[in-house]
């Protein structure tokens, strides 16, 4: 699920207001999504037109077949606006979404034009990658995760290793790869399987925390106070994230190691190159490399396994 980039900078192309024909063509747990025919070919001429088009090479085919829909969550330009200035908050900074349910994508047309009624192709088409790769990545796991599987181990030993600092002798040894790829193993099958995070956090308390110690360089005092704080950013970050929101000087390390990684592994970093879940979910980390100014290296790893949905 993403929020919106109103300050996004690119040429704003695609015009669309909640007004004319509509139909329904979603009900979801944020109310009914309607369309129309005109709207989604202005959003597919803008996708072909945009910097992500050879990422999202044979969308046409989802967006035929329902699996890819854009639209309003209002059909009148009295209820858009009213929703805009009045409506849930929550639900003004959606801006597309995977429903797990109906897997399908939605992408609220509501939460991404601006007032007077421009998106930006670029703005949509990034939504749309970032998204359909999360679908890709529940879809097809076995796919998905294989072709992603080095990016993975990187960004997550890289991560790691930012908190509690490694020993540069120990990391590239077969038993520090053998044993952080079952760690990994463990968090893809939690991520495909359920969304039991209560079984993920006690996985990620017993059984890395070990690992960590066993390859750290900090003494056992320093490794410590950095274990309980990345535990308390995890609990957290499941439980109430405000807390987080609220304490961000505190989770200050934390948050330089998610900046971090994506730096050392895809040679970007942003003030928004993250949303938290990476530690529990994979899929995440592979979707927000699809939003970095170094998207094109992966280009074709996103064609193909979109084109296999």
């Amino acid at each position: 699920m993403l929020t919106p980039d109103i300050h996004e900078q690119n040429l704003q192309e695609l015009f669309s207001y909640p007004s004319g024909e509509f139909r329904l063509v979603g009900k979801t747990e944020l109310g009914n999504i309607y369309t129309s025919d005109e709207l989604i070919n202005k959003f597919i001429t803008g996708v072909e037109s945009s910097s992500r088009a050879n990422s999202l090479t044979g969308i046409l085919h989802l967006i035929k077949k329902k699996k890819v829909n854009v639209g309003y969550l209002n059909d009148n330009i009295f209820k858009y606006f009213t929703f805009r200035f009045l409506g849930d908050f929550r639900n003004r900074h959606i801006a597309g979404f995977f429903d797990i349910q109906s897997k399908k994508i939605y992408l609220l047309m509501d939460n991404n034009i601006n007032y007077i009624g421009f998106a930006s192709d670029d703005s949509m088409a990034k939504l749309l990658l970032h998204e359909i790769l999360h679908m890709s990545a529940v879809l097809n796991p076995t796919e998905f995760y294989s072709t992603f599987r080095n990016e993975l181990y990187s960004w997550y030993s890289n991560f790691y290793d930012l908190i509690f600092t490694f020993d540069r002798d120990k990391i590239g040894t077969p038993d520090f790869a053998k044993t952080f790829n079952s760690f990994l193993n463990i968090l893809i099958r939690e991520e495909v399987s359920t969304d039991n995070r209560p079984a993920t956090t006690k996985m990620i308390s017993q059984d890395l925390k070990p690992f960590l110690y066993k390859y750290t360089t900090l003494g056992e005092v320093t490794f410590n106070s950095r274990w309980n704080l990345f535990m308390n950013y995890v609990v957290n970050f499941m439980d109430n994230s405000e807390i987080i929101a609220n304490n961000k000087e505190m989770y200050n390390p934390i948050f330089v190691a998610f900046y971090g990684a994506y730096e050392r592994v895809f040679g970007n970093s942003t003030t928004d190159s993250f949303c938290g879940q990476e530690i529990i979910v994979p899929s995440e980390i592979i979707c927000i490399s699809s939003e970095l100014t170094t998207f094109r290296k992966r280009e074709e790893k996103y064609s193909k396994v979109i084109s296999n949905i």
